[in-house]
């Protein structure tokens, strides 16, 4: 089975799935009776053969790309509909690096809170932020 997207001239998107792959390459749109021309899939474009796919290799076809709403003929125009939206690319590399910050700065709250445990089950008075950071580092060492 194939799930094939179909856009009219007026940008209205159609999903529609075959049993084939081979669907048809025009359909009419159902909101506006207008021819609607096959999109192609983001699968069989790569960053490696982006841009001109039309007879000649002078017209672009447009992708559009459900998870923006928008179409795009180009990586450059995707960065610019992104930026616009306040969107960036996901990056797993930064994202390791966010958890990491993450665990990092729990871990020290957690030793925060259990050195001012310790420190409340001794019968002392209650200490400052200061304070606490410069024995829970103490202990660490």
């Amino acid at each position: 089975m194939a799930i094939r997207e179909h856009r009219c001239s007026k940008g209205t998107v159609t999903e529609d799935i075959y049993l084939q792959e081979d669907g048809p390459e025009t359909i009419i749109c159902p909101c506006c009776n207008t021819s609607a021309k096959l999109m192609i899939s983001n699968i069989a474009r790569t960053r490696g053969n982006w841009g001109a796919t039309g007879v000649g290799g002078t017209e672009a076809t447009p992708f559009y790309d459900r998870g923006l709403g928008a179409s795009y003929t180009s990586w450059s125009e995707r960065a610019k509909i992104m930026k616009a939206k306040g969107l960036q690319d996901y990056d797993e590399a930064a994202c390791e690096k966010q958890l990491s910050k993450q665990h990092t700065h729990e871990h020290k709250e957690n030793v925060y809170c259990d050195t001012y445990e310790h420190h409340i089950k001794q019968g002392a008075e209650p200490i400052t932020a200061m304070q606490l950071a410069t024995e829970a580092k103490e202990e660490a060492n």
